[in-house]
């Protein structure tokens, strides 16, 4: 119970800066979440950057992108992730997911139904707290209930009307790999295309295109989960962190927790300890589709290949920004690297 106001900073700080951030408070302590800005993607970068004269099945692979996905998943160029349409947006799948009963921080709307608010001249949100804190060495008990939970999640965000494009999905890829290019070595600019280059041949096939799709979190991480064991039991009592939540495939959040949750941060590899109960305990309310079974491999080496990205952006791009934290992108290459010399399977 009890209240949390999250201001988000005013207006013109994101037109101008296009950063962001929340403060907000979860069991007794004050965090500061760094959200990614757009604001340094380079314009002028163009698709044909991607690959070498000789390397068609590149191109090929854009072009078919550019027509398959351009109604689904917008590139950002330099617009920052949260804007007050964004909040609505988001906002919106939150209190939908909390009237469904999965336990998330629920905007509260004023007199006039709008979720997003005004304080000292700043938009702000309004949600209810989420007791409980992070459990950032997860056990097999933890994994299940996030399984669990996530397919709750999903099968509850099915009827939610609004589309809401995953800003951080497949033609941020396209948009972003070439900007990056010129600040990385051979070696990593070879794993940047030939990855990017599968990613989209595997997304326009037709597998791909028979993925079921719906809100997903997109971010579900460790420290994005809070747990409560003041009653005995240790209970997972919330998800949160839902800014960079969109619709895109189910599937694709599912990889994101197995590359969290699920694996031994040394070398990247999958704990199969871990990663089975996970995944029954998510097909146990949702069942996987043929599709998705077929693309689980593949699906792994997207979520990987999405965080590698982003932060060989936030690291050879920084912002001047105060909380701006770049982290170091060589654990999310490690784990793309492993997923495709280890093909995970279901």
């Amino acid at each position: 119970g009890g209240w949390e106001l999250a201001a988000l900073y005013s207006l013109n700080y994101f037109i101008q800066t296009g950063h962001h951030g929340q403060l907000s408070r979860h069991g007794g302590h004050t965090t500061t979440v760094r959200k990614a800005a757009d604001e340094e993607v380079e314009k002028e970068a163009t698709h044909a950057e991607l690959g070498d004269d000789d390397d068609p099945f590149v191109r090929e692979a854009i072009a078919d992108l550019t027509t398959a996905s351009a109604a689904d998943d917008q590139p950002t160029g330099d617009r920052p992730i949260i804007d007050p349409q964004n909040h609505e947006r988001w906002g919106g799948l939150m209190r939908h997911l909390a009237q469904a009963g999965i336990p998330v921080p629920a905007p509260q709307a004023d007199a006039h139904g709008a979720l997003l608010h005004h304080v000292a001249g700043k938009p702000a949100a309004v949600v209810t707290r989420l007791p409980g804190s992070h459990r950032l060495q997860p056990r097999l008990e933890h994994v299940t209930q996030v399984g669990a939970m996530l397919a709750r999640t999903h099968l509850a965000g099915l009827d939610y009307r609004q589309q809401q494009a995953h800003l951080r999905g497949l033609s941020w890829w396209v948009e972003t790999v070439p900007v990056v290019l010129p600040h990385v070595d051979a070696g990593t600019a070879h794993l940047l295309r030939t990855e990017l280059a599968f990613q989209c041949e595997t997304w326009r096939s037709a597998p791909g295109r028979a993925l079921p799709r719906g809100p997903i979190h997109a971010d579900l991480f460790r420290d994005n989960v809070m747990f409560d064991e003041t009653a005995g039991e240790d209970r997972l009592c919330g998800f949160f962190d839902f800014y960079f939540a969109g619709t895109d495939s189910l599937l694709f959040d599912v990889a994101v927790c197995l590359n969290d949750w699920c694996i031994d941060h040394a070398t990247g590899r999958l704990d199969e300890a871990l990663a089975r109960p996970f995944l029954e305990a998510y097909v146990a309310l949702r069942p996987l589709v043929d599709a998705e079974r077929q693309l689980m491999p593949a699906m792994l080496r997207a979520a990987a290949f999405r965080f590698w990205l982003s932060r060989l952006w936030d690291w050879h791009l920084p912002r001047a920004a105060a909380m701006l934290q770049p982290k170091d992108p060589t654990h999310f290459e490690r784990v793309l690297r492993d997923r495709t010399d280890n093909p995970w399977s279901v």
